[in-house]
């Protein structure tokens, strides 16, 4: 009983420490400086002040050769790559790609982005999310 244990225990503790924060980054949340989208969003429009942060949650499968591109961000700054978080640990599992955005400049604008494989020039792309964004200047 204790070999079973401990392993599981093990997962449990490896998982908690790595998966659960970032997972917890895709949970709906709304504040003055943060909001968390999903692929349930697209078509909609956010509206959010200048300098605030927006991630963008979308599932993918980089094993299939898919990744997702964003075609379009005028007034929001992409910081750094996605995170990846896997919906499992088996090999060529899927995933759910957490990109961060931070809004640069007022204006409003369309953030879209298109999940493809990035060889196959001029194929339509498998899915896309697309949002209106307004930024608003700061308030004094």
């Amino acid at each position: 009983m204790k070999n079973i244990v401990l392993p599981v225990i093990a997962t449990v503790i490896t998982m908690s420490g790595c998966g659960c924060t970032s997972l917890m980054m895709c949970k709906k949340e709304s504040g003055a400086q943060s909001v968390s989208l999903t692929e349930a969003d697209s078509g909609k429009t956010l509206r959010i002040g200048q300098d605030a942060t927006l991630r963008v949650c979308l599932p993918g499968n980089r094993s299939t050769g898919f990744v997702w591109e964003v075609v379009n961000s005028s007034i929001l700054s992409q910081q750094g790559e996605p995170d990846a978080v896997p919906n499992s640990s088996a090999i060529g599992a899927g995933a759910t790609y957490i990109y961060s955005f931070r809004a640069v400049r007022p204006g409003t604008a369309t953030l879209k982005m298109v999940y493809r494989r990035p060889w196959e020039i001029g194929a339509a792309p498998l899915r896309s999310f697309e949002i209106a964004v307004i930024v608003t200047s700061y308030t004094g």
